[in-house]
C-alpha cells in the first residue's frame, strides 16, 4: 500500500504499458495535452485495473488513436498505485528549461538575426513543398470519399465479388451465365481503371513527401553549419552559456541535459540578460 516509484518518465510509460505514445498523453490521467491544458476540462486518474481495463478494451476492440486513450495494448507491468508514482521534478525541468531556452532562439532570429538569403529560400521551399504536399493528401481524401471515386471502387469490388459467388450456384442457365460474365466484366474493366487513377493519386502523395523530406533535410543541413558560424545568433548564445558551464548536447539534439537546465534555472536572470545584451548590440550594430 505504502510502496512507491521514483524512475524517470520514459521508464515510468513502459512500466504503464504507454512506452512509444507522444508525450501529450498524461502519464497520470486519461487526458490529451489539450485537454489538461483547460482548468475547467473534467479527467480521470488512471489507476492499476483502468490501465489493465483500458488495455484489454484496446485488444478486444482493437481501438485505434485516440480511442486507446494513450494505453497500448499490454498490461501494467507492477502494481505500485499510479497515485505513489513520485513526480520527476528533474525532467519536468528539462522539458520547460529547453523550450524557455528554444523560444528564446526563434524569437532572437526572428526579430533579431540577419538570416542568409540562402536560409530564407530553403525556408520558402519547405514551406511549398509543405502546401504542396497538404493539397495532395486533401485531393486523395476527397476522392477516397467521392461517389465516383474511392465510394465507387470500393462498391464495384463488391458488386464483383458478388457476381463471381453468383457463378458458382448450380442450375444457371446458358443466358444466365452469358449475363453475369458480362457483368463482371465490366465490373473488372472499371475497377481496373479506377485503381491505376488510387495508384496514381496515391504515388503522387509519395513524391510529394519524398519533397517535403528532402526540403526539410536541405534547411536541416544548412541551419547546422550556419549555427556553427561566428556570424550566427546561435553561436553568440552558445558561447554565453558555455561561460555559464551550460553545455548544450549534440546527443540530445541540442538540448540541454538535466545537470545544466538546473544551472540555466537558477541563473536564468543573469543569463537571459546577457543574451538581450549581447542580441541588442547586434542589433545596433546591424
Amino acid at each position: 500500500e505504502h510502496t512507491q516509484s521514483n524512475v524517470d518518465l520514459a521508464f515510468l510509460a513502459c512500466l504503464l504499458g504507454k512506452d512509444g505514445f507522444e508525450g501529450d498523453w498524461c502519464n497520470w490521467c486519461d487526458s490529451y495535452n489539450t485537454s489538461w491544458q483547460d482548468p475547467d476540462n473534467g479527467y480521470n486518474l488512471w489507476t492499476i485495473e483502468t490501465l489493465k481495463q483500458q488495455a484489454q478494451l484496446n485488444v478486444t476492440e482493437n481501438r485505434t488513436g485516440t480511442n486507446r486513450m494513450g494505453v497500448k495494448k499490454v498490461l501494467p507491468f507492477f502494481n505500485i498505485p499510479v497515485e505513489n508514482v513520485i513526480f520527476s521534478v528533474l525532467h519536468a525541468q528539462m522539458g520547460v528549461g529547453n523550450k524557455i531556452l528554444n523560444y528564446l532562439l526563434d524569437e532572437a532570429e526572428r526579430k533579431v538575426e540577419n538570416t542568409p538569403a540562402e536560409m530564407v529560400a530553403l525556408r520558402n521551399d519547405l514551406v511549398r513543398a509543405e502546401t504542396k504536399l497538404a493539397e495532395a493528401v486533401e485531393y486523395k481524401n476527397r476522392w477516397e470519399k467521392d461517389d465516383n471515386g474511392g465510394k465507387r471502387l470500393a462498391s464495384l469490388e463488391g458488386k464483383l465479388t458478388r457476381r463471381k459467388a453468383n457463378l458458382e450456384r448450380p442450375n444457371l442457365s446458358a443466358d444466365q451465365i452469358d449475363r453475369i460474365e458480362g457483368e463482371i466484366h465490366g465490373f473488372k474493366d472499371e475497377i481496373e481503371e479506377l485503381n491505376l487513377t488510387q495508384l496514381n493519386i496515391r504515388d503522387t502523395v509519395e513524391v510529394k513527401k519524398d519533397a517535403r523530406k528532402e526540403a526539410s533535410k536541405q534547411l536541416n543541413e544548412f541551419t547546422k553549419k550556419w549555427k556553427k558560424t561566428d556570424e550566427s545568433i546561435y553561436s553568440g548564445i552558445d558561447k554565453i552559456l558555455q561561460r555559464h558551464g551550460i553545455e548544450r548536447c549534440a546527443y540530445h539534439g541540442g538540448q540541454i541535459n538535466g545537470v545544466d537546465v538546473r544551472t540555466l534555472m537558477e541563473n536564468a536572470k543573469e543569463i537571459l540578460g546577457e543574451i538581450c545584451d549581447q542580441e541588442e548590440a547586434r542589433n545596433e550594430a546591424a
